[in-house]
């Protein structure tokens, strides 16, 4: 076997080993997750959203150099920003527009938060 021919047949053994991949969605993305317990319990602003956006959103989205020029300090701050920020948490996770970055808020989370705005946002 000459050096070429050797050369030829690693590169499609690497290929063809390299190439294989699951297809499977569970495999590739996990379980999914079912958040009916967490939006059929949802109680509210003061008991389910607020907290949240205290853990994900207002450490950086505060201050007189809120990240993004945002600054969601108040219910009502956070509910005129509701509608973009759901869009920006539900973004791909290798979206660089991800929020909130590097740790995407949970599946559930995420419904609680939507259950919020399609409540029309109340401060309850």
């Amino acid at each position: 076997m000459t050096r070429g021919q050797i050369s030829i047949g690693f590169s499609l053994m690497l290929a063809l080993f390299t190439g294989c991949y699951y297809d499977i969605e569970a495999n590739l993305y996990g379980p999914p997750v079912d958040c009916t317990e967490s939006v059929a319990g949802y109680a509210g602003y003061a008991a389910d959203v607020a907290p949240m956006m205290s853990t994900a959103c207002v450490g950086c989205h505060t201050g007189a150099n809120p990240g993004g020029g945002l600054v969601l300090d108040t219910h009502a701050q956070q509910a005129a920003a509701a509608d973009l920020m759901l869009e920006l948490i539900q973004l791909p996770a290798s979206s660089p527009d991800l929020m909130p970055p590097g740790a995407p808020l949970h599946p559930c989370d995420q419904e609680l938060f939507e259950t919020w705005i399609q409540n029309g946002k109340l401060n309850d």
